[in-house]
């Protein structure tokens, strides 16, 4: 049976591997259609003898106690919030925290006694009055605003209900990253902000007798884990305004020490697909000999390992990337995986343990690559079955600093099984080729890339020369270039646009990120400039049909830009059609309700195969 639409609800992962004595324990995640919601649970390899969890539905974020006696995680209790629960190898699960709003999150205590836990308060008379904004950067996807009147709290929690201590709070929002035997180690956006404009980041210290805190460094970092005195952290510790690539360095005593002497190494995986559910956010931890971390090379994604003096090893992992990983006592990595085919897979060095879906009937696409303005530009084809005439379509990834590569990806493969050929494309500004690719479409945005784009067109043309209709589709960046498209060429069909920018100006002061991201990518923050840049300022030869797709809580491209970009289109009469998608962010078509991925994507499909037939 070929894939479709309504398989999304069938997709299952594996994230955040957590090693623990003789075995691993996993979270295996799935879609509830019924239920319209992400469910989770627990579940162990290497060993026959334990089962961890508390409902089945809710249990994630595993944590190992330090003594290795215990595992922890966090589930749902029946009013509704999130409480951390605790088991030992040969007990069963006991809920181990009791706050009235929940835990946000939670490490163990180094006495593997306790646990230090977040939870964040909000005024109860918060919605019947104005809110005061006095610092930048007010809003965040996904977190709609960000109220300068709520609290996040730090408490310690000891094995009973009544051994519960206020350790820390504050107004500005912060992470609790790291627990070493003497400190909390912890990040806070900072109020100074970095020469790129973006906010930077304070990473301090906090007594966990006292709630004293020590600010420890400011400027481009996230704290990945601790070790004694030492932070291992990721970002650029030169704090270059032009610099987009991530690297890894440590903090000691005042000293910071890059760990990767080739900077060109992108840290993290940048490999984008639109399956992999509640991933931990790990890209590197400390290991017994050096730093083991993920990097992106080329379209896929791989762990390596610190040698010292800048040099690293790259453990031997099967083509694709690497999605989430922990260390064995002996270093050696467990790690989640996917590739084209594969949705997920769990292994343990080069030994696969399992698959979610071993029988899915994805189909690899055909590599290929060629030479654009000095510049080599990668993508994959994927080809519809049949020797028959059949549309392409040009599916553009969003960032645009991420990339396709080979991952699994459940929207291309649900076009390639409808009859569409499939262009997935890395143009120039995309991310695993390094810093001078990355930068290649700073201040020409619809310029070089989009130039890479159609040629990219042209070479899957050799490669399948039934292609007889061309439309494009795209998101967040790629939604711009959808619009730019409209605005700027006649060569598509049809174009799907999804959560796009139409105007950089008026995106520069309501998106979360746009007061420093527009000056950033579009080489300044000049307001011609950007109106230059932006696809509404060419809205008058726009023709071809067009589907707007956009998310009503979206605060990364606000559901503005669609309207005044719709607004146009039906002024100058062009065929354009705007989907709004309620209780839906930014992320949308990964992390949005299964039943709104699914209308989108297949409703998507179904207005596209209705321009193909003339309809």
């Amino acid at each position: 049976m070929p894939l479709s639409a309504s398989d999304l609800f069938a997709l299952q992962t594996f994230s955040r591997p957590v090693a623990i004595p003789g075995g691993v324990v996993v979270v295996k995640n799935w879609l509830d259609q019924d239920q319209d919601a992400y469910h989770h649970r627990l579940q162990v390899f290497g060993r026959t003898d334990l089962h961890f969890g508390h409902d089945q539905k809710h249990d994630t974020a595993p944590q190992l106690a330090p003594d290795h006696t215990h595992l922890a995680w966090l589930s749902q209790v029946a009013d509704g919030t999130t409480q951390v629960f605790a088991q030992n190898f040969h007990g069963v699960a006991l809920q181990r925290t009791w706050l009235a709003n929940g835990v946000t999150q939670f490490f163990w205590a180094s006495d593997s006694l306790g646990f230090w836990v977040q939870t964040t308060l909000t005024p109860t008379a918060a919605q019947t009055r104005p809110t005061k904004l006095t610092r930048l950067h007010f809003h965040a996807n996904g977190q709609e605003l960000r109220r300068e009147d709520q609290t996040v709290q730090l408490w310690h929690q000891g094995l009973t209900p009544a051994d519960c201590k206020l350790v820390y709070q504050s107004h500005t929002h912060y992470q609790l990253r790291a627990v070493t035997k003497t400190h909390l180690v912890a990040q806070a956006e900072s109020t100074t902000r970095m020469s790129n404009g973006a906010p930077a980041t304070t990473v301090f210290l906090i007594d966990p007798m006292t709630g004293a805190t020590t600010p420890q460094f400011t400027g481009n970092a996230t704290v990945q884990d601790a070790k004694g005195d030492t932070l291992l952290l990721s970002g650029d510790p030169d704090n270059d305004a032009k610099r987009l690539t991530t690297t890894l360095f440590t903090y000691h005593d005042g000293e910071l020490t890059p760990l990767l002497a080739d900077r060109d190494v992108e840290v993290g995986n940048h490999v984008m697909s639109d399956t992999q559910m509640n991933p931990s956010g790990r890209i590197a931890r400390f290991a017994h000999g050096g730093v083991v971390f993920t990097y992106s090379h080329q379209g896929e994604a791989y762990l390596g390992q610190t040698q010292g003096g800048g040099a690293f090893t790259t453990f031997k992992t099967p083509h694709g990337a690497v999605c989430d990983f922990d260390l064995a006592v002996d270093d050696t990595p467990w790690f989640t995986h996917s590739d084209h085919t594969t949705v997920s897979a769990l292994y343990h060095g080069e030994a696969k343990l399992a698959e979610t879906l071993s029988d899915w009937p994805a189909q690899a696409p055909e590599a290929f690559s060629f030479n654009q303005g000095g510049l080599t530009i990668q993508g994959w084809y994927y080809r519809p079955a049949g020797d028959h005439k059949h549309p392409a379509l040009l599916s553009v990834h969003g960032g645009p600093h991420a990339a396709y590569g080979n991952s699994y990806f459940h929207e291309l493969q649900t076009y390639r099984a409808a009859g569409f050929g499939v262009i997935a494309l890395n143009p120039r500004g995309s991310a695993t080729y390094g810093q001078a690719f990355l930068a290649a479409g700073i201040g020409d945005y619809g310029g070089g890339d989009f130039a890479d784009l159609l040629a990219g067109v042209e070479q899957a043309k050799q490669l399948d020369a039934n292609i007889d209709q061309l439309f494009l589709t795209g998101g967040s960046y790629g939604g711009f270039i959808a619009n730019w498209a409209e605005t700027h060429s006649q060569a598509f069909s049809g174009i799907v646009s999804e959560r796009a920018i139409s105007n950089w100006v008026s995106f520069y002061g309501t998106s979360d990120i746009g007061y420093y991201y527009a000056p950033r990518e579009l080489g300044d923050s000049d307001l011609a400039n950007m109106w230059r840049q932006s696809p509404l300022a060419a809205v008058d030869a726009a023709i071809t049909p067009i589907l707007l797709i956009h998310s009503e809580q979206d605060l990364r491209v606000p559901m503005g830009q669609a309207e005044e970009f719709y607004t146009a289109l039906q002024l100058r009469g062009v065929n354009a059609t705007l989907w709004r998608f309620p209780n839906s962010n930014h992320d949308l078509s990964r992390t949005g309700l299964p039943s709104l991925r699914y209308i989108r994507l297949q409703g998507s499909l179904e207005w596209l195969q209705h321009l193909v037939k003339g309809e």
